[in-house]
């Protein structure tokens, strides 16, 4: 085992263990990941090489090199028992909105976007809506809780846990506009938030593919 290239925060190591091996690579990538400092790992079965990220001021390549060798030294089964972070209770119960496929957060954005449009129109044009406007008005209100399903489940779990968070507000703010009868409203918040998350989310996947591809 040698370092290939070093940078303040990135090295790239040649491990022949792995060479040819993939299931070696997953383990020591999927290992070495728990370690505290590394930012990202990524072993090539192809190449033998592998690619670390880190945080210079919690760890530096002596440490990451003996933590190499300690993963490559014990068996895939008790390297997982060893390492593995425990898990708090609701872990796999918690919902985040940003959890969601970025192609379900596109859908949410451009569904609120679409009912935010077709509710400024009727506004805007009353003569166009049916005599029985009860029921469209009811329809709206419905549509609107609908759409925003996974931003009321997020602020549903922020609130049993006791976290303020931009689910929570919005949400709050979406009923009390409903209670109002501003679907408009409620719909633009909607819109806001789905937004917001859908840009943090693909800037976050377009880093993660740039480091990966590194």
């Amino acid at each position: 085992m040698k370092v290939v290239h070093w940078l303040p925060g990135r090295m790239r190591v040649e491990v022949s263990a792995v060479y040819q091996h993939a299931h070696k690579a997953q383990h020591l990538e999927s290992s070495l990941a728990l370690k505290k400092g590394i930012a990202s790992a990524k072993a090539d079965a192809s190449t033998g090489r592998m690619l670390v990220c880190y945080a210079p001021d919690q760890t530096d390549a002596p440490a990451i090199l003996r933590e190499i060798r300690g993963i490559l030294s014990l068996p895939p089964e008790v390297a997982s028992q060893l390492q593995s972070p425990p898990k708090s209770p609701d872990a796999d119960e918690a919902y985040e909105l940003e959890r969601l496929p970025l192609g379900e957060q596109l859908g949410f954005t451009l569904a609120t976007g679409v009912l935010m449009a077709l509710s400024h129109f009727r506004k805007k044009n009353p003569q166009s809506a049916p005599a029985d406007g009860s029921f469209i008005e009811n329809t709206d209100t419905l549509l609107t809780v609908l759409s925003g399903v996974p931003i009321f489940r997020t602020a549903l779990d922020h609130f049993f846990r006791r976290k303020l968070s931009t689910e929570l507000l919005a949400s709050a703010a979406t009923l009390a506009s409903l209670f109002q009868d501003d679907d408009q409203f409620s719909l633009s918040i909607l819109s806001l938030v789905y937004l917001n998350t859908l840009i943090r989310s693909a800037a976050l996947e377009s880093v993660r593919d740039r480091i990966r591809t590194m």
